[in-house]
C-alpha cells in the first residue's frame, strides 16, 4: 500500500462510518478500484475502526460519564426497577445481536460477501428503507426497550457490506419513533460497542501488521480515520437537525447506479 492511498481509505472510513452511507462498501469499492487485495485488506478496514471508536469515545465522553454515574449510583441504591430502564442496559439489550451475529456469522459474511454486486444491491436496499423510514415515522420520542431490541437487530443486519450500521440504525430509530438526532446520538454510543468488538475480535483472530500493512500506514490509519471521524459525527449532527435522511438516501441511488454501470462496462 501507498502512503496516498493509507491516507484515502482512513478519511473516506471516517467520514463514511457515521455518514449513513456505509464504510465497508466505500472501502471494498475504493480497494476493488485500487486494485489492492480485497480479501487481504479486512484487518487494516477493521483496524480503521479503532478511530471511528475512540472519536466516538471522545466527542461523547461526557454521556459515557453520565452513563457510568447513573448506573453506579442505582447499583449503589439497588434501584433495579430504574437499572431496567437505564443507558447502559439499553446498550447491553441492543448490542446483543451485533455479538451473536458477530461471532457466528462475520467470517462468512467477510469471505463471501465483500463484493461489488452485494455492495450495490445493499445500497439501493437500504436507500429505499430510508425513504420507508421517513414516510412512516412516528413522533413519540421516548427510547424503550421494544425499541432499543429493533435498533438491535438493524445493527446486526449492518454486518452486510454496505448496509451501513449508522444507517440501519437511525432509520430504525425514526421509524420507530425516535427523533432524528436521538437516534444517531443512540447509534453512535451503541454502535461503538460493537466497533470496538469487531477490532478485538480481528486482533485476537489475525495479526494487524502484515505485508501490506506496516505499523506506520496502521498509526497513521488509526490517526487519521479519528479525525475525519470527529468531523463525521459533528457536521452530520448538525445536518440531521435540518435535513431528512432522503439525501442520503439519493446519494446511495446514485453510487448504486454508478456500480451497476461499471459492472457492465
Amino acid at each position: 500500500m501507498t502512503n496516498i492511498q493509507v491516507i484515502i481509505l482512513s478519511i473516506v472510513q471516517g467520514v463514511t462510518e457515521f455518514f449513513p452511507i456505509s464504510s465497508s462498501g466505500h472501502l471494498v469499492v475504493l480497494e476493488h478500484f485500487m486494485s489492492l487485495p480485497v480479501e487481504a485488506m479486512r484487518s487494516f478496514d477493521v483496524s480503521l475502526h479503532l478511530g471511528s471508536f475512540l472519536s466516538v469515545v471522545v466527542y461523547f465522553w461526557a454521556d459515557y460519564m453520565g452513563v457510568i454515574k447513573e448506573s453506579l449510583d442505582m447499583l449503589k441504591e439497588k434501584n433495579w426497577g430504574a437499572l431496567l430502564k437505564s443507558r447502559i442496559f439499553y446498550f447491553f439489550i441492543g448490542s446483543i445481536p451485533a455479538v451473536i451475529v458477530g461471532l457466528l456469522l462475520n467470517d462468512i459474511f467477510d469471505d463471501n460477501f465483500r463484493q461489488i454486486w452485494v455492495i450495490t444491491l445493499t445500497m439501493i436496499g437500504v436507500a429505499f428503507y430510508f425513504l420507508i423510514a421517513e414516510k412512516y415515522k412516528k413522533t413519540d420520542g421516548t427510547l424503550n426497550l421494544k425499541k432499543v431490541i429493533l435498533i438491535g437487530i438493524a445493527q446486526a443486519v449492518a454486518i452486510i457490506p454496505g448496509v451501513s450500521r449508522s444507517g440501519a440504525t437511525i432509520s430504525t430509530g425514526i421509524l420507530s419513533g425516535l427523533k432524528r438526532e436521538e437516534a444517531a446520538k443512540f447509534s453512535f454510543m451503541l454502535g461503538s460497542i460493537a466497533v470496538f468488538g469487531a477490532f478485538l475480535l480481528t486482533v485476537i483472530k489475525e495479526p494487524l501488521l502484515s505485508a501490506n500493512l506496516s505499523l506506520f500506514h496502521l498509526i497513521l490509519g488509526v490517526a487519521l480515520s479519528f479525525f475525519s471521524s470527529i468531523l463525521s459525527i459533528h457536521y452530520l449532527l448538525k445536518i440531521l437537525k435540518k435535513y431528512s435522511l432522503r439525501v442520503f438516501a439519493y446519494y446511495r441511488f446514485f453510487v448504486g447506479a454508478i456500480l451497476i454501470f461499471m459492472m457492465f462496462l
